[in-house]
Parts: structure tokens; sequence; C-alpha cells
């Protein structure tokens, strides 16, 4: 077998302890000690290491995004901290602003050259001027006499915007308990009226039992001339809870109070007399709880109240019913507060005309609540709408801004989006500049509510 031989080159290494270049001059002396190791290998300085006393400087922030900004409008300043955070002077020569899109940006720094002693610092201010909408960046070079970071870059970009974005966030509350007391005009022009929302009564009952409350319901009517009214709750029981028995019918039953009562409606009154004494130990007795649970009045009526005390007097009254107002709601199902209103039903009820009910929706204002026309031509979503407000609900949501674009608006309920529909979902309230949610699209206790819009600039 033949093998392939490898010739190796050789390094030969003197193991000698004589150097042989050295002279006679130069004999190597024999301590008898070991020699010590020789230094075969030498650590070159760092030459980025700063030396311990030196200026040293420190720029915060160095990315600075300014988001959406109108377009022909400023943002507002940011400020960009310069520092010295070493031991000696440091001195500054140049603050520049440059990239591709300096021309969008404005800064202010200090005068040049800027010197700085330890730990003082120094301010540049930042701002952004978009004229398109792109996205726009620049960055302000610092340079400085730091040994080790002469030159210091902050990044700034900015989005030119149409119409600024706007986000909200609702809440949707609710009381977990409450007691509601219904103020039925009994006078002989409800007779209609009447009949027509006790055959929607299912409609505002159905949230209370739905949402599996602890609730307490009664009737008074706005006849204060008949002993057998006058502020008492009427009915064969004095109100109705979550654990009554047929609880609607029993409640359809309070409410058909006819329509032989005075024409002298005085709801203001009835209201009163019902939470005070001698009622409120006597017949309406348990109805009034205590101040954790909220309450809720409702005035159906075709006409305004002609009680002798002021809608402002009455209204101080009512908020002093518990410690916290918040808990207190008044509501009215009324003629409308300019004119009254006027609306035909249908062939069997006919018209429903009101008076204005302008001392009620005072009342509502001031004490929060709502007012639903009574002439209207869907009583299932008026009766829904004040069974929602008298649980502490909303079906509307006001906005901060006004949109520039409704179909540009998003709305989410828990996210999940709502579709704009008149049916089961949201519409835009031009007049309140609010959205307003319809039937199964009505947001439920404790959801959250997400709005974005674009809005119009209101900068020069």
């Amino acid at each position: 077998m033949l093998r392939a031989l490898i010739l190796l080159p050789l390094g030969l290494t003197a193991c000698s302890e004589y150097d042989l270049k050295r002279g006679e001059e130069d004999p190597v002396v024999d301590t008898g000690e070991p020699a010590p190791p020789e230094d075969t290998e030498t650590t070159p300085p760092d030459e980025t290491t700063p030396p311990e006393e030196a200026p040293d400087i420190f720029v915060d922030p160095t990315y600075v995004d300014f988001g959406w900004v109108d377009q022909d409008c400023i943002s507002e300043p940011v400020d960009v901290t310069v520092t010295n955070v070493g031991t000696e002077l440091l001195i500054v020569d140049a603050i520049d602003l440059g990239g591709s899109a300096a021309a969008y940006y404005d800064m202010v720094r200090p005068q040049l050259p800027l010197e700085l002693e330890p730990d003082e610092s120094a301010t540049i201010s930042l701002k952004f001027a978009p004229i398109s909408g792109n996205t726009l960046t620049a960055e302000i070079q610092v340079q400085s006499n730091d040994p080790d970071e002469p030159n210091v870059l902050v990044e700034a970009i900015g989005q030119g915007a149409d119409d600024s974005l706007y986000e909200e966030l609702f809440y949707q509350d609710f009381y977990s308990s409450v007691d509601v007391l219904w103020v039925i005009d009994n006078s002989g022009s409800m007779s209609d009226a009447l009949n027509t929302i006790s055959d929607n009564f299912s409609s505002f009952i159905y949230q209370f039992t739905a949402l599996d409350l602890d609730y307490q319901m009664g009737v008074v009517t706005t006849d204060m001339i008949n002993a057998d009214d006058m502020g008492r709750l009427q009915g064969d029981i004095p109100y109705i809870t979550d654990e009554t028995p047929n609880a609607e019918t029993v409640f359809l039953d309070m409410v058909n109070q006819g329509a032989t009562g005075s024409a002298d409606e005085r709801g203001f009154d009835a209201v009163q007399a019902a939470l005070s004494e001698p009622l409120l130990s006597g017949r309406n007795a348990g109805f009034l709880r205590g101040d954790e649970v909220a309450f809720a009045t409702i005035v159906v009526s075709d006409e305004n109240d002609a009680s002798s005390t002021s809608s402002a007097s009455f209204a101080s009254w009512y908020l002093g019913l518990k410690t916290d107002p918040e808990l207190l709601t008044f509501s009215a199902f009324c003629g409308d507060p300019g004119s009254g209103c006027f609306e035909w039903v249908d062939w069997s009820t006919g018209a429903i005309s009101a008076t204005s009910g302008k001392k009620y929706t005072d009342v509502t204002a001031t004490v929060g609540g709502t007012w639903q026309s009574i002439c209207s031509n869907d009583f299932d979503e008026a009766l829904n709408h004040l069974s929602l407000n008298a649980l502490g609900m909303d079906y509307i949501f006001e906005l901060t801004e006004t949109p520039s674009s409704l179909a540009e608006i998003v709305v989410q309920v828990n996210s999940v989006d709502v579709a704009y529909s008149s049916i089961n979902g949201w519409t835009y309230d031009t007049d309140l500049n609010a959205i307003e949610f319809h039937d199964a699209a009505i947001p439920g206790p404790d959801s959250t509510i997400y709005v974005q819009y674009p809005r119009v600039s209101d900068c020069e």
C-alpha cells in the first residue's frame, strides 16, 4: 500500500536560558529562584472608554411620536432635554433639524454654543405641522464635546390627518335595587292614552324582570280631591315587588284608574303626599326604602302640573329624599314642553293631544331623567326608554366632539361592532350630538361602549 508523505514546515524554538544575542558584558546571574513568567501578551488600552473626568451627554427622549395631527394645524410642543451627566463642562456646538420631512417640523433650541455644567440641563422644543396626510419623519442632531458620544440623534415622526380621529368610552351602569312611583293622570281626557299605555306596559316591566332586579313599584293618581286618591298607593296591594305573583297583571290593574278623576291635575302634590306622613307610615308604609335604594318617579299626564308649588321648589324637595341625589330620577310621559302635541294613533284609538308639560320637564332637567312625548306613535319604545332611565341605564350617549363624517363612525359594545340602523342598531341624533341605541342593541348592564369618529379640526 502506498502512503502519502506530507512534509510540514517546522519552526525551531530555542530552549536555552541564554540569549544568543546577549553580549559578554551582560551575563546572566543565577539567583537560585525560578524566573518570573514572561508577559507574552499586552492588552491595548480601550480607546472607547472615556476618561474618569469628562463631559457626558444625556438626551431624553430620543424618539418622539406626534401621532395624528390635523392638516394645517400645529401640534402641542414636545420638549427634548439635554443634560450633562458627566463631571466636566459639556459644550454643545450644534443642534440641527434635518431629515426628509424637516420642513413640517418647527424647532426652538437654546443659543449656541451651549455650555452645561455637570447636572445642568437645557431644553429643545419641537412641534409638528403637517400639510398632507402622509407619515412625515425628521431628526434632530445634537453635536457636543462628549468624548464617546459626540453625535446624538433624536427621531421624530408624525401623521397628517384630514380630520383627527376621536375616541370615547362609556359605561352602562344600573341600579340593582330601585323603587318606582308612577303618577297617573286619571282625568277624563286621559282615557285613550291610558288604554294605549296599558296595552304596551310589557315593554316597561320586561327590563325589571329580565334583569332579575330588586324592585318595588306603585301607582298614585294626580287627583288630590278624592279622599281615596290624594297620594294613596292604588290597587288591592299597595305595590308590587320582584316576588309578586303575576306582577304584570297586578300592575295593569293598578294603572287602570279610569278617567273620572279631578281635572285639576296636581302631580307634584300627589308625589309629596305619597312620600310624606301620614301616608308614609300608613297605606304607603314600606314603599320608600333606605338611602342605598334608588328611587324613580314617572308621571303620565296630558296636562301641565297644577300644583301650587313651583318646579324649582319641588325639585329641591325631591332631591332631599336620598343622601345621594345620583340615586334619584324624575321622568315624564307628557305633552311636549313647547306648545304641547297632537298625534293620530289609529282608527280605534283616534288622536292623542296634550298641552305643554313644561313643569314636569323642568324637574326632569333639574333632577335627572327623561321625558317622552305622550303623543308618541310608538308607546312600546317610549315605555322601554322610561324603564331604562328608571333603572339608571342610558340608551343615548352624548359625544364630546362633533363628528365630521357619519359614515366613518365606529360603534362597539363590549368590543362587538353594532350596525347603523333604527332597528336593533344605533343612529346619530344631530340635535343632541349623540349616539342613540335602539331595541335589542341597547347596551345591557355593565356594558362598555366604544365610539370612534373623525372630528373637524378647530385650529386656525
